[in-house]
């Protein structure tokens, strides 16, 4: 979001929120959103005094025990990569249940928040809970690029911050249903063995953010599966194809360097293509504007 505040109530650095005493990222009012990593203990304090029913609780790393007098059987285990949104959700509690780093969000939100979404139709908002309360989800690619910007970003020092930050929220939300949407329909949820696997398919594109390192049959090779299993597998867990996965982290790293100023010829470089025009043809294609423009 471009003019993204600082101060108190916004916090626009990742690193700067790692070392903050408080848990709490935003304080609207309507909606308030924590942000914890490791310092379990802080956010459940801070759970204890906010009085918003609904939470949209998104587990980035780590695995956490979540307890809640409302669950069937009083808590349920959740892994990371894994999201979970409660209607109602008085006596929350997280505990860490290994010494694995942790990294979560908790959006703690009213309910007119989340009804003036559907204008009055009550079928809809109660379709809506059914499909999304309480089953964990997969905190899928786009939701993570949400919540990384809504972690740099997120403020409401005024109303136009706010009117962003409550979109991003309709869009985790929007994200959420669809997901459940796409499992009631029948589609295929990914087991424990496809999300490890996932993983380590993530964990080797990340080493190189923006390039494949590797062809998807030579990491299958190496992950001791087959292509259809390892591109299954991803796209259960992430909510994309491995190559769109590639493309996305591609043309973001360009998009930066463009706005840094770079030269096409070496954005076209840093990102992998051998050919200005093919990366030129990929970018307008991708992102919907010329590269050159963004370097003038």
């Amino acid at each position: 979001m471009p003019g993204a505040a600082s101060g108190k109530k916004g916090i626009t650095s990742k690193k700067d929120l790692k070392n903050a005493n408080s848990p709490v990222l935003v304080n609207a009012g309507d909606v308030q959103i924590l942000y914890a990593t490791n310092n379990i203990r802080q956010l459940n304090e801070k759970l204890k005094r906010i009085h918003l029913p609904v939470k949209l609780i998104c587990l980035v790393r780590g695995t956490l025990d979540v307890s809640a007098p409302s669950f069937p059987g009083g808590h349920v285990n959740l892994s990371y990569n894994r999201s979970l949104i409660l209607s109602s959700a008085d006596g929350l509690r997280f505990e860490q249940v290994d010494d694995r780093n942790v990294e979560l969000l908790v959006f703690c939100l009213d309910v007119p928040f989340i009804d003036h979404f559907f204008y009055n139709e009550k079928k809809a908002k109660s379709t809506f809970w059914e499909r999304v309360n309480p089953a964990p989800f997969i905190l899928t690619l786009s939701m993570k690029h949400v919540i990384y910007d809504i972690i740099k970003n997120g403020s409401c020092d005024n109303n136009i911050s706010r009117l962003w930050l409550y979109s991003k929220i309709g869009e985790l939300l929007a994200l959420q249903l669809q997901q459940a949407v796409y499992h009631q329909q029948g589609n295929p949820v990914a087991t424990a063995k496809e999300i490890a696997l996932a993983g380590k398919v993530k964990v080797m594109l990340d080493k190189t953010p923006g390039k494949m390192p590797f062809t998807i049959i030579s990491m299958a090779a190496q992950l001791d599966t087959n292509e259809t299993t390892l591109k299954n597998a991803f796209k259960k867990v992430y909510g994309t194809p491995v190559f769109a996965d590639v493309m996305h982290c591609r043309m973001g790293k360009a998009q930066r360097l463009c706005h840094e100023g770079y030269e096409i010829s070496e954005v076209s470089k840093m990102v992998g293509y051998s050919h200005v025009s093919h990366f030129s043809t990929a970018y307008k294609k991708y992102v919907g504007v010329i590269a050159s423009r963004l370097t003038r």
